[in-house]
């Protein structure tokens, strides 16, 4: 064997060692929550079969959350394709997932201000405007933590179908509501007008991608 081949074999077997314990099951150990939720869908909405026990619960608790949350249409998008269909775009699935996690955590964020629960930092971002990292355990230990505080948040698709029209319109109207900065009122002197709308509408079509792509936000002149 060559040089290049030991590399790729070696390669291998580290890649190999991350998912396989040592009892030869698969494991969650360093997988994010989209990461799982992906392969779940990936495999017709189905945890692996080799997970060992508790990280099967995690596996379906992960991906009960997220599908609750997503539109007929969406769930059609994460499954594999029907025979003789072409293969969905894997980048288009990420952002899709990515999208359903914000709002597991904004559900599960609205469950601990309800219940009069400090909110913990598993569901706050590191920095300013970036996604909350959701782990594998994260939404086993959040509902642990509510559980004890007496506050118990059910798996509803009809409510949550609820809940997300209503955070994502809240999130529209509280961008569409920020002041103009100072380029926006000078913009032959800041240049910063179009640029800030841009970043508007980029922002807007995170939280609500087809009402911008309908002309939603333009009838609202961002």
């Amino acid at each position: 064997m060559d040089s290049g081949g030991k590399k790729r074999k070696v390669a291998s077997s580290v890649f190999s060692s991350l998912l396989v314990g040592s009892a030869g099951a698969a494991t969650l150990g360093g997988k994010k929550a989209v990461e799982i939720f992906l392969d779940c869908m990936g495999r017709q909405g189905n945890v692996n079969g080799k997970l060992g026990k508790a990280d099967r619960g995690r596996a379906r608790a992960i991906t009960e959350w997220f599908r609750a949350f997503a539109t007929p249409a969406e769930v059609t998008l994460l499954l594999p394709p029907a025979p003789g269909q072409a293969p969905h775009e894997t980048g288009a699935q990420r952002r899709l997932a990515a999208k359903l996690q914000r709002l597991v955590v904004a559900r599960l964020t609205a469950a601990f201000v309800a219940g009069g629960v400090e909110v913990p930092l598993g569901l706050k971002p590191k920095t300013a405007g970036s996604d909350v990292e959701m782990k594998a355990s994260t939404i086993e230990t959040q509902l642990k933590t509510l559980t004890k505080n007496n506050v118990v948040v059910l798996v509803d698709p009809a409510a949550f179908a609820a809940f997300r029209v209503t955070h994502e319109a809240t999130a529209v109207a509280a961008v569409a509501a920020e002041p103009m900065d100072e380029g926006e009122r000078t913009p032959f002197l800041g240049g910063g007008k179009q640029q800030q709308q841009r970043s508007r509408r980029r922002r807007l079509v995170a939280f609500w991608p087809q009402q911008v792509k309908r002309g939603w936000v333009i009838e609202r002149g961002l």
